[in-house]
């Protein structure tokens, strides 16, 4: 996906949360502000991957908060057959962060639902296949950026007044590096999230 429809795509879904998260602050109605871990099962290059990463955010309004969010991924990805044939096997490895928007459906609820954006950049490289479950440091060839945006939706439960567990799906859309040998590895792909806010 070219970056201009990435950001057009972003734009109009922001542009609309934004115009729904215009209503009176309601006491029985809280937005924190949180930060929390999340674990996140996805798609890349048609292969299972397991990433860690962090989210935080601060509410601008009863129904919108605008926050963060950074991934890495924790297992190896094995590269495609003959990118880079003189370096033998390869794994991938990738890390993105960005902005994101998250917006309430229903804000009061104890159980709620939300639809959140994420918007940013990504590192990728190719490291050693050193045959491990972990992945190697090896770097051989430089880090390529790519621009990704992340629209999902979320499921939220209060467990507590100060922490509440959220499960969900997105779909991750990353532009193409403007990299040759990485031009057959499809870094889009669907996810599944637990977190954690506290």
């Amino acid at each position: 996906m070219h970056k201009p429809a990435v950001i057009v795509v972003l734009w109009a879904f922001a542009t609309l949360v934004a115009a729904g998260g215009q209503s009176p602050a309601q006491d029985s109605a809280r937005n924190e502000a949180f930060i929390g871990p999340v674990v996140k099962i996805t798609s890349i290059d048609q292969r299972l991957g397991v990433m860690a990463g962090l989210r935080g955010s601060w509410p601008v309004g009863r129904s919108l908060a605008l926050g963060f969010g950074l991934y890495t991924l924790l297992n190896k990805i094995d590269a495609p057959e003959g990118v880079l044939p003189q370096e033998g096997p390869l794994d991938i490895d990738l890390s993105y962060l960005g902005l994101e928007l998250e917006y309430f459906l229903n804000p009061e609820s104890q159980t709620r639902f939300s639809l959140t954006a994420l918007l940013g950049g990504a590192a990728t490289r190719f490291v050693k296949d050193t045959g491990s479950t972990f992945k190697s440091s090896e770097q051989v060839w430089e880090t390529a950026f790519l621009w990704v945006a992340e629209p999902g939706g979320n499921a939220e439960w209060t467990i507590a007044k100060w922490l509440r567990l959220t499960a969900g799906v997105s779909y991750r859309l990353a532009s193409k590096p403007k990299k040759e040998w990485l031009e057959e590895v499809n870094f889009s792909g669907p996810a599944a999230t637990i977190a954690v806010k506290f």
